[in-house]
């Protein structure tokens, strides 16, 4: 993972144990792959704090329903998106 840390997945999926850290290690960096693809670059170390958090979102999210697409992912989808939407390539806000 380039912008997230373990420690930082464990606190926004309230996670005390390292029990899950090989999955939160594959969720965050299935989450820095989909911001940089909708965005459509490359994610570099030093990131606003939107696409941080973006990316925590969702890799929160994939952990939390990581058995079935539910109406609260799909909603914290959306959100995700707003939040990397002004860091598309080519985005005039």
């Amino acid at each position: 993972m380039i912008l997230l840390t373990i420690d930082e997945l464990k606190q926004q999926c309230r996670i005390l144990s390292d029990d899950e850290n090989s999955l939160l290690e594959i969720y965050g960096a299935a989450a820095e792959e989909y911001a940089a693809a909708y965005i459509g670059r490359p994610l570099v170390a030093e990131e606003p704090a939107s696409i941080k958090a973006a990316c925590l979102m969702l890799a929160a999210t994939m952990y939390a329903y990581r058995e079935s697409e539910s109406v609260a992912q799909t909603h914290e989808l959306r959100a995700c998106k707003a939040m990397l939407d002004p860091h598309r390539v080519g985005s005039f806000l």
